[in-house]
Order: structure tokens, then sequence, then C-alpha cells
């Protein structure tokens, strides 16, 4: 992974944690990064687990 990504998860992490701080459960990466397909026009695929919807949370942060 190189460190545009590992900075991109660190900042979603972050905000998370501001929003929701200590309901975060995971953080998943998955598709291509996970598989070294990686390019520079692909996107990051993250998916968070938390104890409650944060949705509405992020929208306004």
């Amino acid at each position: 992974m190189d460190d545009r990504t590992a900075d991109l998860i660190s900042e979603v992490t972050r905000a998370v944690v501001e929003v929701d701080p200590g309901g975060m459960l995971g953080l998943y990466l998955y598709g291509a990064a996970t598989q070294g397909g990686l390019t520079p026009s692909s996107d990051i695929d993250l998916r968070v687990v938390s104890r409650r919807s944060l949705m509405r949370s992020l929208a306004t942060s």
C-alpha cells in the first residue's frame, strides 16, 4: 500500500472517531487495494462498521 492510500485510510479513521468516539468496531479495506491492483485513478473501497449509523453525523461534520 502506498503512502497516499495509508494517509486516506488514516483520515477516514480520524473522521469516524471524531464523530463517534469509541463507536467504530472495524474498518475494512477491500477491492483493488487488497489485490495489488491500485492505479492512480483507482478509488479506495472502505467499509466502516460502527455501533450506530454515521450517515447523518458525517454529512454534517
